[in-house]
């Protein structure tokens, strides 16, 4: 754990670096945007009950291709002045799964808390045109899951007319022992509070999905973005019982937001 903070470390350093050079070469930010909304989601992994969640958006654009996004609980930055390839560090906060709050699930509620989690790492990608393919890394350095979680993802961009593009992606997500073991696992303690069959899972897949976003400009400013997505658990995480007996496999995400840009 004390390596890996280390070279975590090393990267929210680059990402400073990135940000401080491109003040003082007088680097021109050409497109920069804020936005805020609510979404609608699972109230932790695997859960069947759903609750309000808040929806945060920024973006950052230089003139030289770099940028700084926020979309949601994730922070990322490009560093490469490239038309093609991106690379970058990557910032998230993961939430966990309460003891007695947020789950409304009368048995799983009694299991032992998931704590939220910080979470840092590194994306590598290619864009062309309107196609994008990346794969992102991220290990918790906070205790939370202490785990590691690789994603590759995959979108299309569609400007069907001038103020209305629609986005689709595809993804899926490899999660190691660590993961699977805080969000996934029955110990004897558990199964004595909740009632629930011991489990244990393993490292592996644990999930596929596909997303929708649909953004419409209405003025130079102002736009309004709706995005939703569906990711079905698969593997050790599907089969676990807090999914298979008191949760659902089918994960579904609604957001709306408002998005102004200077």
């Amino acid at each position: 754990m004390k390596n890996q903070r280390i070279v975590m470390a090393l990267l929210v350093g680059v990402l400073a670096f990135t940000l401080f050079s491109a003040v003082s070469l007088q680097a021109e930010i050409y497109k920069l945007s804020m936005g805020a909304g609510v979404g609608l989601a699972p109230d932790y992994e695997g859960s069947d009950d759903y609750t309000g969640t808040p929806m945060l958006f920024g973006e950052a654009v230089w003139d030289s291709g770099r940028y700084l996004k926020l979309d949601g609980s994730k922070l990322r930055a490009n560093i490469l002045a490239h038309e093609i390839f991106r690379l970058g560090p990557v910032a998230n906060y993961r939430l966990g799964r309460d003891d007695s709050v947020d789950v409304d699930d009368d048995r799983v509620k009694h299991m032992e808390k998931v704590d939220d989690s910080f979470e840092l790492g590194a994306f590598a990608g290619i864009q062309i045109k309107n196609w994008s393919v990346m794969l992102e890394g991220l290990q918790d350095v906070s205790d939370g899951h202490d785990g590691f979680v690789a994603t590759l993802s995959s979108q299309y961009a569609w400007r069907v007319c001038d103020p209305f593009t629609l986005s689709f992606g595809v993804s899926t997500s490899w999660a190691d022992k660590d993961y699977m073991r805080s969000f996934f696992d029955v110990d004897a303690g558990d199964s004595a509070r909740s009632g629930l069959k011991q489990y244990k899972a393993d490292d592996g897949f644990k999930d596929v999905g596909c997303s929708l976003k649909a953004d419409y400009i209405w003025t130079d400013n102002w736009s309004t973005r709706v995005s939703g997505s569906y990711k079905l658990l698969v593997g050790d995480a599907k089969d676990s019982p807090i999914v298979d007996d008191r949760g659902d496999e089918n994960q579904f995400f609604l957001g709306v937001m408002a998005i102004f840009t200077f």
